[in-house]
């Protein structure tokens, strides 16, 4: 399946993430994105530009050896001013995209909470 074509915000994340998705489906992958354009927005307001988000996917060492994967979303608000605005750690042999889509969704589940008392 080609990629979809998203607003230019959502397309770049959507572009960052999808190589990480493992056996994820690609629906899952696109709803990730749409909730992290989300996040990125509450923490930048509604005009944040695709340049000023980016991604880390790294490993995670204990001693000598790689235990895990921890990806984290940032967002470039200066020079050397940025802030996490979501970011999760699997153990190795673990899609770090389950790990990363579940921690997302609680963000925004927490968000829409903080907003509404009661959710439609």
């Amino acid at each position: 399946m080609s990629a979809p074509t998203l607003p230019k915000l959502e397309q770049h994340i959507y572009n960052a993430i999808n190589p990480y998705r493992g056996d994820l489906q690609e629906q899952t992958i696109l709803a990730t994105a749409s909730n992290i354009t989300f996040l990125v927005k509450c923490s930048g307001g509604p005009n944040v530009e695709a340049s000023g988000v980016s991604f880390t996917f790294v490993n995670v060492y204990d001693q000598d050896n790689s235990v895990g994967h921890r990806a984290t979303v940032w967002l470039h608000t200066g020079p050397k001013d940025f802030k996490v605005v979501a970011g999760t750690t699997a153990v190795w042999r673990d899609t770090i995209m389950y790990d990363l889509n579940r921690e997302v969704e609680k963000l925004v589940d927490n968000a829409l909470e903080a907003r509404y008392v009661v959710l439609p």
